[in-house]
């Protein structure tokens, strides 16, 4: 079976890394190239490591040669399966299968649709450009059951299916090594109780009701031993961040860094996982990250966070800083030995859910299926 991958970018996201994690464990059985339409990005390197062909193709004339090269390239290896990501990669990926008549086309939703004025122009168009062509594609998947229902309503063809993030088990671990490793280098108290958000600093992550739970927490609870981590990709993209964190005097409880590849050790250094968004969020890769590290889980009410999470944390109302502010309380005032088996909980509820192995198995199982479908 051969795939072909169209991605909007390969900067690292969710939807990156989880097309990186799908081809290196399907590999065995599988044939895949990659077409990034904006250049190269921090996971070209590691697909390219995998032996996969990948074509960076560029919003310029520069880029001719290049997508002729690809287009030679899709006639001579003929792949079965024309499989986009995301909204832009969805389209180019249908343009592309005008070329393969033969070529199953397949869709990958990533993003739950809440409101679409608080998308950018150019992606408010393509979704609509993308509901009214949907009904060409062979099959829509989502990574949630949340983006599954709201595009539906949206509009778009009833041709779906839920395939969920999937987590390297072997990757995100618990360790007392890459606790004390983290704790040294940030210079954090091994005794204090660390908080944690991690993600990428965009409005839609609502960084702020983070601080001001963080806020309300040294307020009301002196007597406990914690601190609070933010690891954000671009942290001084937006100065708001620093300014309440110095308005408010917090900088012996807050630390801010900026992102990082080795999350896994953060998350292994961390005692319980927050997650704020306010709208975008489909399936948060982070949720499933901190319960396979043990690290019991706090989220606003986005995406599949209630699914995922199950009962190894809470799920509280978006915007609502004293909410998110008391669910963080209820998990640090736990007795440790409690707080430990939740956090054991945690990873064995995503391994039996989210591994990556199982969730590859369930992907080849439905390219399988549309294949069949052809033949049959």
């Amino acid at each position: 079976m051969h795939i072909v991958h169209f991605i909007t970018s390969l900067n690292t996201g969710g939807a990156q890394v989880m097309l990186v994690k799908l081809i290196k464990t399907s590999s065995p059985c599988c044939l895949h190239s990659v077409v990034s339409l904006n250049g190269r990005g921090e996971q070209s390197d590691k697909l390219e490591k995998l032996g996969v062909k990948v074509f960076h193709l560029r919003k310029s004339i520069k880029s001719i040669p290049l997508f002729t090269k690809l287009i030679i390239h899709l006639f001579k290896q003929k792949p079965n399966v024309c499989q986009g990501w995301m909204y832009h990669g969805n389209l180019f990926g249908s343009l592309m299968r005008l070329l393969l008549p033969k070529c199953k086309l397949v869709w990958n939703i990533r993003h739950s649709l809440y409101d679409i004025s608080s998308e950018k122009p150019l992606t408010q168009t393509a979704i609509k450009i993308s509901r009214s062509i949907s009904n060409k594609t062979d099959l829509i998947i989502y990574n949630s059951h949340k983006s599954l229902e709201q595009h539906e309503d949206f509009g778009f063809a009833k041709k779906s299916e839920v395939l969920p993030n999937g987590f390297d088990m072997d990757r995100f671990i618990a360790s007392k090594e890459r606790f004390g490793i983290i704790r040294k280098e940030l210079e954090i108290d091994s005794d204090s109780l660390l908080i944690t958000q991690v993600g990428r600093n965009h409005p839609m992550k609502d960084h702020l009701t983070f601080l001001k739970a963080a806020k309300h927490t040294i307020e009301t609870k002196k007597d406990l031993n914690f601190h609070f981590l933010m690891v954000l990709r671009n942290k001084d993209k937006d100065p708001a961040i620093r300014k309440f964190i110095n308005k408010n005097d917090m900088w012996n409880y807050v630390t801010l860094c900026d992102g990082r590849s080795d999350i896994e050790n953060i998350w292994a250094a961390s005692d319980v996982g927050v997650l704020t968004s306010a709208w975008g969020e489909a399936f948060p890769n982070v949720i499933g990250e901190a319960m396979a590290c043990e690290t019991p889980f706090v989220s606003t009410d986005v995406g599949d966070a209630k699914l995922i999470i199950g009962d190894c944390g809470s799920v509280v109302t978006k915007g609502d800083f004293k909410e998110i502010s008391e669910a963080i309380s209820k998990i640090l005032e736990m007795k440790p030995e409690d707080r430990k088996v939740l956090g054991e909980k945690a990873r064995e509820r995503i391994y039996n859910l989210y591994s990556i192995d199982k969730v590859t198995e369930n992907y080849l199982k439905t390219f399988s299926r549309i294949l069949e479908n052809e033949s049959s």
